[in-house]
């Protein structure tokens, strides 16, 4: 995941520098790296935690979602919102 991040911060400063290449290859990549955020988001919501007021982890569902989404769930939906596919130059 990291190695992902760090290819998408490259390629979004080079995006925004000198314009997004129209070739199938470009979109087929950037659409790869997408999905697997996307699926990163998905497997979020399932994975268990450690609280730091104890040592058990947890493992309800609906606890690992409310932390997720109070926690990470907008600054990942926001890095990873497909933006130059709703707004057009």
């Amino acid at each position: 995941m990291i190695i992902l991040a760090l290819e998408s911060t490259i390629t979004c400063t080079f995006y925004g520098c000198f314009g997004y290449p129209e070739t199938t290859a470009y979109e087929v990549v950037d659409a790869i790296i997408e999905i697997i955020f996307l699926i990163d988001i998905i497997l979020n919501f399932f994975t268990q935690y450690t609280d730091e007021n104890e040592t058990m982890p947890i493992r309800d569902p609906t606890k690992i979602a409310l932390r997720y989404c109070k926690k990470m769930f907008l600054l990942d939906f926001v890095a990873t919102f497909p933006f130059r596919h709703i707004v057009q130059d």
